[in-house]
Order: structure tokens, then C-alpha cells, then sequence
């Protein structure tokens, strides 16, 4: 008994309106790293500096995007290549095997062509000064 009086002295609970402040600015936060939109079909998603996102496609093959890059991507793959588009910055994809429908990642006028593997892309413009890298 003695020792849950204790505990009762030792437990303070934030107050609520301090915690409903920190969920809004956290939820404020996370809105201004990462936008995702979706339009025709496709979605895009953009990471801003110092924010990174993981993504899941329809196939179960996985991107992780790095800072200040864009991926565009079908919200479902439809024919015979599962292609997708790194638009600007780096990504570093685990593509779900399937041997009959390659992936194909498109960036800066080349294309990656993958059965189910592991890589990264590096995809800067000449504004960032960064040299591409596959």
C-alpha cells in the first residue's frame, strides 16, 4: 500500500493540452518533410532536405528515398515492366522478384533494368553538383 502512494507522488501525467500541442507540431513536421501526391494514376513523392521516407510499391519491392529527392511511381503496375521514375535525388530500391515483369527505374535518361535485387541510384541535376551513379 505504502508503495503505491508512492508511486502516486512519483506519477505526474502531462497536461492535456500540452500533448494535443506536441501531436499538432509533430504532425506539422512530418507534412513538411515528405509531400505525396497522387494524380493520373501515379504517384509522386517528394522528400524535402533532411527527410527520408520509406515506400512500399503494389509488388511488395520497397524504396527508400533519400533527402531532397522525387519519385514517381504507378499507384498499381499494369503490363509487362514495372517502371518507375526517379526524378531527381537518390533512392535505394529491394525489388520483389519477378522474373516475367522487370523493373525498370527510369532517371536522368538512363534506365535500370532489375528481375529482383538490391541498389542504389543517385540521380542529381547539375544544379546539385552531384555526379550519377548506378
Amino acid at each position: 500500500m505504502a508503495g503505491a502512494i508512492a508511486l502516486s507522488f512519483l506519477y505526474k501525467p502531462s497536461p492535456p493540452e500540452a500533448s494535443a500541442k506536441q501531436g499538432a507540431i509533430s504532425h506539422m513536421r512530418a507534412v513538411a518533410k515528405t509531400n505525396r501526391v497522387v494524380q493520373d494514376g501515379f504517384v509522386e513523392v517528394t522528400t524535402a532536405k533532411g527527410a527520408t521516407e520509406k515506400i512500399v510499391l503494389a509488388d511488395g519491392s520497397t524504396v527508400n528515398l533519400n533527402a531532397g529527392s522525387r519519385l514517381r511511381y504507378p499507384v498499381t503496375f499494369s503490363g509487362p515492366n514495372r517502371d518507375i521514375y526517379l526524378e531527381e535525388g537518390e533512392a535505394f530500391f529491394t525489388v520483389a522478384e519477378n522474373p516475367s515483369h522487370p523493373f525498370i527505374v527510369h532517371s536522368r535518361g538512363l534506365a535500370t533494368t532489375a528481375l529482383g535485387t538490391s541498389f542504389n541510384i543517385r540521380a542529381y541535376s547539375a544544379s546539385n553538383a552531384s555526379p550519377l551513379r548506378c
